[in-house]
């Protein structure tokens, strides 16, 4: 047994260093992608009716490089699709420039996780990623310039659906869509890039634009104060994500996220957020089994379990066709390598444990597990039942048997015998599934049964 493990060590290290020194890519095999395949991608398809050519791309280790020499239209953009998440707008390519130059995509990278090379964009999974070419589409109309309009609007790089707004001082221009507002406070100055027309239709970051006024997207400038809350601070170009506490208070806010006037009269705590702006990330968390939600405006609300958060990092628009240094220039928030708008988030305390855990008694352990296969082993043994840590918790997070009790806990098919009288274990709120420590041979399960043995 040693020397197997041995010999699956040395092969380990040996790929490793074949795929670093000789330029192999250990991530899956990059695929092209047509309109047809795009139509099957749930949350991709409202773009397979765009104009979509093959894209010609080279590997160079784990580096895609792209040539655009011989693509005949001057105005594309690189769209990476993927499974389960919508698709990324990449590379967007402009008349002014240069077909000769070769890119890479942005943000594109291949990382190991647990011994696997997986495609990330910013930190989070890529899943069966697809590239393509496509062209934008310009039978749109035009968005209208609502009071106080911008100073000035001009089509962007000479595109049909790029506009550049242009603020008074201290003022911010947004795209409004009727009741929700979209990239609001940006920048004084700001080329709205992520707004795309696809069969006479606008979306923003793949959400359609349903706005109450003429069938049209809105532009206005607006002062930093909204009825959001004053944004007073940025971290690497992102504006700070708002936490909120009492949501009868904005009333606005239901108007603005999809899906979330189920959440309004659910009791808001407090929660944990931190900035890290060496790394550009932010950190949110909840204190002890409470729930972590997200609103987004452009997914419905995410939530996030007991000792479980996101990875959110700050990072410019894949989608920007030039880079823009300049220091009012505002950055997009990813989360789990998903760009999101307007992020505010609280915690919750849930009604109630969404997992089943079941201590058994001697009046109930034969009617419950007496079916089971284990059941003869521990009924001649003397039981007690475990207690738990669920006061002033909703979900339990500890089972603990008395001295000289071993815990036994099962599934439907599975157990695990803890000599130490106790283990850990946690609510996935988003499966409703319990994770029990990992020296348990029980995988993830909707239903624990606990009881203490003794076995001597």
């Amino acid at each position: 047994m040693k020397y197997q493990r041995l010999v699956a060590f040395i092969f380990l290290l040996f790929n490793v260093f074949i795929q670093e020194v000789f330029g192999q890519c250990g991530c899956p095999a990059v695929k092209t992608i047509d309109a047809a395949g795009i139509l099957k991608l749930p949350e991709s398809k409202y773009l397979g009716t765009r104009k979509t050519h093959k894209p010609t791309f080279t590997m160079s280790g784990c580096s895609i490089i792209l040539d655009f020499s011989k693509v005949v239209p001057n105005d594309f953009e690189l769209m990476i699709f993927r499974k389960n998440a919508p698709p990324i707008f990449n590379y967007r390519f402009v008349k002014t420039m240069k077909k000769s130059v070769k890119v890479s995509p942005i943000g594109i990278s291949c990382v190991r996780v647990n011994g696997v090379y997986e495609w990330q964009l910013y930190g989070g999974k890529i899943t069966d990623m697809a590239i393509a070419l496509q062209e934008p589409e310009c039978n749109c109309v035009e968005p209208i310039y609502f009071r106080p309009k911008p100073n000035t609007v001009e089509k962007g790089f000479g595109a049909c659906d790029v506009y550049a707004a242009l603020c008074e001082p201290k003022k911010f221009p947004e795209l409004v869509s009727g009741p929700r507002a979209m990239g609001r406070l940006e920048s004084s100055s700001m080329i709205f890039t992520d707004s795309k027309c696809v069969a006479k239709k606008w979306y923003y970051n793949s959400k359609p634009i349903n706005p109450s006024l003429s069938g049209q997207p809105m532009l206005e400038c607006d002062y930093e104060a909204s009825e959001y809350g004053t944004y007073k601070d940025y971290y690497c170009g992102c504006r700070e994500i708002e936490k909120m506490s009492a949501p009868d208070s904005k009333l606005t806010l239901f108007y603005n996220y999809p899906e979330v006037p189920s959440y309004q009269n659910l009791q808001y705590r407090d929660g944990i957020i931190s900035y890290d702006t060496n790394k550009c990330t932010a950190k949110i968390s909840c204190y002890g089994s409470d729930t972590l939600v997200l609103f987004l405006q452009n997914m419905i609300p995410v939530k996030y379990g007991p000792s479980t958060s996101p990875y959110i990092s700050c990072h410019p628009s894949t989608n920007r066709p030039f880079p823009d240094t300049k220091i009012t220039t505002k950055k997009q928030w990813y989360m789990d390598g998903i760009m999101i708008n307007g992020p505010i988030f609280s915690c919750i305390q849930e009604p109630g444990c969404l997992c089943k855990y079941v201590p058994l008694t001697s009046a109930n352990i034969q009617k419950l597990v007496g079916s089971y296969s284990f059941y003869p082993l521990i009924a001649s043994r003397p039981i007690r039942t475990p207690t738990d840590n669920r006061s002033g918790l909703v979900c339990p997070s500890k089972s603990t048997c008395p001295a000289n009790y071993s815990l036994v806990v099962f599934d439907n098919l599975n157990a695990s015998v803890f000599p130490s009288g106790s283990m850990t274990m946690i609510c996935d709120t988003k499966t409703r599934q319990w994770a029990v420590e990992k020296t348990a041979h029980i995988p993830n399960t909707e239903v624990i049964f606990a009881v203490c043995v003794n076995f001597n």
